[in-house]
């Protein structure tokens, strides 16, 4: 998501966050939440299509539905696309790298409404260490109070293909866990 602008909302007269995030109103409106959003920087996208698959049959038994901004159609509002994933976010998987921590559109737009609803409606947030960025992630208090699904010391970029593939397992494991209401769904330690 690194690619796009953090522009603030256009229209209304709603305060937008600092740096032009998205308002601050947003997000506090009351809808069900289901969804698995997936917030990454694109040149962190090798990723993407590993995780998708280890949550494809989470979406097949129809326990969830998978938003990353790589399945939107030509032609789409990616802001309202984004916009209304967010209100809907059961699960924030967070490819974090170096580009991810240092982005700001997701730094202004994405995250904001992800942490707010982690406080007010039990929101999910799994970071996931896919490259190396252990001191910036120290520095970054909005991510690091969240316990990541590995450690930041042994991001995936460091690990052989089987052991990935062994990882993305435990994570899907972990979130159709949380999904379903399982104690097996609490934060990893």
């Amino acid at each position: 998501m690194a690619q796009r602008p953090g522009k603030a909302a256009e229209g209304g007269s709603e305060k937008s966050l600092p740096g032009g995030g998205w308002p601050e109103t947003y997000g506090s409106e009351s809808k069900v939440r289901t969804k698995i959003f997936i917030s990454y920087s694109h040149k962190d996208k090798i990723s993407i299509d590993r995780l998708l698959f280890r949550l494809r049959p989470l979406e097949r038994i129809g326990l969830t539905e998978v938003w990353v901004d790589t399945r939107l159609k030509s032609g789409e509002k990616w802001r309202d696309e984004i916009r209304q994933a967010l209100s809907v976010t059961k699960v924030a998987i967070l490819l974090v790298g170096i580009d991810f921590i240092t982005s700001d559109f997701i730094a202004n737009g994405e995250l904001p409404p992800l942490l707010r609803a982690a406080k007010r409606d039990g929101v999910l947030i799994a970071p996931v260490f896919v490259r190396a960025c252990f001191d910036s992630f120290g520095r970054t208090p909005a991510l690091n109070q969240f316990q990541g699904e590995n450690e930041p010391e042994s991001p995936l970029s460091a690990l052989k293909y089987d052991q990935r593939e062994a990882f993305w397992g435990r994570l899907a494991g972990r979130i159709e866990d949380f999904l379903s209401g399982s104690a097996e769904g609490g934060a990893r330690r």
